[in-house]
């Protein structure tokens, strides 16, 4: 296993596949992590700061597996096998600014649903097989027949006449059996971020206001989305710099750190001089890591997990009790003057669609090395005042657009993928330009025996 990816918890599981490309991490690339490193992690108005206790949860071992519940496997209709639903590819590509409604739905489940079950049982509200009240604490070590009942008794549309399960009845039947409830009992009882928003422009959602159709959502579900999407992203090429630091001869393969120590490992590459200082840090990282793994994984687990959660409950007490108020468009009125320079800039990312867009062609265009595009939005998002309405915008993408990338790109290839050389295409699972076919093996195209660009015939490989 790559102690690198071990390292950073880049592991691919059901719900997310990790992807990056061999190669430095220039300057521009970095600047442009930083801006969404300061977005996350600002202090005061950062997105992991305004979701509170509830980011607890996500260092939490239960919440991963909570997430792969909603992954659904479908055969495929028009070629041999069978393809993941819901599955997401991340690389280094600045993901975040899109809207993913599905992943919307999954974490509006995890955390509706969840804080439903949770209050009900703990007002008693579900007994166990011999009629006592259940426990959150407890409750999916009930029988099946328990949990079954409860779900039928709050969610009676999600059962046929006769009385079987749909869909999402028995997907939340698989989450409460992973310990849902207990999860929101220990980090997130109450939000913090209290408010509906227009998904398009960020602003609060009135209804008087709304076109009827552009998705409103809950501000925490959002934050909670983008958050774990734009830390999956910074891992990836915090992932790169370490191997461009060649940190692998540092480490045995044996060291790990927890999801929460992987959030102070960002820190430290985020707040460094790279691509200067390397020496620098280089030793940072070697003493944080070393330091860490003095002590066991399971242990050190154990007591952070059990620090969050007593932290985030004692913050959801002053929530009701009143000491603290959550962040709504009464407690929280519209100012930025003490916003982050970097944190605003992508905050102005955001809240304008236009910006947003040009962001992506602009990150595309750095990945792929595409100078003169780079050249050209650079000025966009140097400052957050820079206004970027829909005749600028269309003028910046007819400036770009013409422009094509000569230079490839060596991308890694998850294992069971055709690694058989191709014409350079773009590939939208990666989000990159490639030279390999990356179809998945056995492939039907290219031979396993085939020598690299080559059809067993000894023709040009066609994909």
């Amino acid at each position: 296993m790559d102690p690198i990816r071990n390292l950073l918890g880049l592991i691919d599981d059901d719900r997310r596949v990790y992807v990056y490309e061999v190669g430095e991490v220039e300057r521009e690339e970095f600047q442009c992590s930083r801006l969404l490193y300061s977005y996350l992690f600002d202090e005061e108005k950062g997105v992991i700061a305004t979701l509170g206790p509830t980011w607890n949860m996500v260092h939490d071992p239960r919440f991963t597996k909570i997430e792969n519940r909603f992954i659904r496997t479908r055969k495929k209709m028009f070629s041999p096998g069978s393809t993941l639903l819901g599955r997401e590819t991340v690389t280094g590509a600045f993901a975040g600014f899109a809207i993913d409604l599905q992943a919307l739905e999954q974490y509006a489940t995890i955390l509706g649903e969840g804080r439903y079950f949770r209050d009900a049982i703990a007002a008693g509200a579900v007994l166990d097989e011999d009629n006592d009240p259940c426990h959150p604490k407890t409750f999916h070590q009930e029988p099946g027949s328990v949990i079954w009942k409860a779900i039928h008794e709050f969610c009676p549309n999600w059962f046929t006449q006769e009385g079987k399960p749909n869909r999402e009845a028995t997907t939340l039947y698989d989450l409460l059996r992973e310990d849902l409830v207990g999860l929101i009992d220990d980090y997130a009882q109450v939000p913090l971020v209290d408010e509906f928003v227009n998904s398009e422009t960020g602003e609060v959602y009135e209804e008087d206001k709304w076109d009827g159709e552009t998705p409103v959502i809950y501000v925490e579900v959002d934050l909670l989305e983008k958050a774990l999407t734009l830390r999956g992203s910074l891992r990836v090429v915090a992932a790169k710099v370490l191997d461009r630091l060649g940190f692998s001869k540092y480490i045995s393969g044996g060291e790990r750190l927890t999801d929460a120590e992987t959030d102070d490992l960002l820190r430290i590459v985020y707040t460094s001089n790279w691509p200067d200082d390397r020496l620098e840090l280089v030793q940072r990282i070697v003493t944080f890591v070393t330091a860490k793994n003095a002590v066991p994984f399971a242990e050190r687990q154990a007591r952070q997990l059990a620090l969050a959660s007593g932290l985030s409950k004692e913050l959801i007490a002053k929530i009701r009790s009143g000491e603290v108020q959550q962040i709504n468009r009464r407690t929280d009125p519209a100012d930025d003057s003490k916003m982050d320079p970097e944190a605003a800039i992508v905050k102005s990312i955001q809240d304008n669609p236009f910006k947003r867009d040009l962001f992506m062609i602009y990150t595309d265009a750095e990945r792929a090395g595409d100078r003169r595009a780079v050249e050209i939005l650079k000025p966009v998002f140097e400052t957050a005042d820079y206004v970027v309405t829909e005749q600028v915008f269309q003028s910046l993408v007819g400036m770009v657009r013409p422009m094509e990338v000569s230079q490839p790109l060596d991308v890694i290839t998850v294992e069971g993928e055709c690694q058989a050389r191709v014409p350079r295409h773009w590939d939208a699972d990666i989000g990159a330009f490639t030279e390999l076919c990356r179809k998945p093996r056995p492939c039907l195209i290219h031979s396993e025996a085939s020598a690299p660009g080559q059809t067993p015939q000894g023709g040009t490989i066609v994909c």
